[in-house]
């Protein structure tokens, strides 16, 4: 899964960005920080979230510091951030959550939908599809958390 990120090098300087690993990215921008690196927020956001990331550096292009760093607080970030996934309707989920919490996630209708669905597929390619998903979603959590 690939996350967007608030990173802060301080009460006022924060670099949002996305990742497959924040504690890696974290380390791998210590070079350029300018006092001790705190990862402030990290969701996923899936496929989109290179818009997600544009869109919250939009929102904040006037206190743009330099790349992808801002002249803000980890509030503020966090805000824009949250802000830019309203707008483009994209879900943010908890990045850290396991497999079992992330399916709890899912609306108690849209299990309802699922299950009518399966129900009615005498064929089993709707059940199958189904069930592809969800293995593919373990799987990559899996993957993710071998990392």
């Amino acid at each position: 899964m690939t996350g967007i990120y608030v990173i802060s090098d301080g009460p006022e300087r924060c670099k949002i960005g996305v990742t497959n690993n924040p504690k890696m990215r974290r380390n791998a921008l210590k070079p350029e920080a300018h006092g001790t690196l705190t990862i402030e927020f990290v969701r996923d956001c899936g496929a989109f979230r290179e818009a997600v990331e544009r869109t919250a550096h939009s929102l904040l292009k006037e206190k743009r510091d330099c790349g992808e760093w801002f002249h803000v607080t980890p509030r503020e970030a966090i805000e824009a951030v949250t802000h830019a996934a309203d707008v483009l309707n994209v879900c943010l989920s908890d990045f850290s959550l396991p497999i079992k919490k992330k399916l709890a996630l899912i609306p108690a209708d849209l299990w309802a939908e699922i299950e009518r669905i399966a129900k009615r597929d005498h064929s089993g390619v709707a059940s199958k599809a189904i069930i592809h998903m969800i293995r593919t979603f373990v799987e990559a959590d899996r993957k993710e958390r071998k990392k």
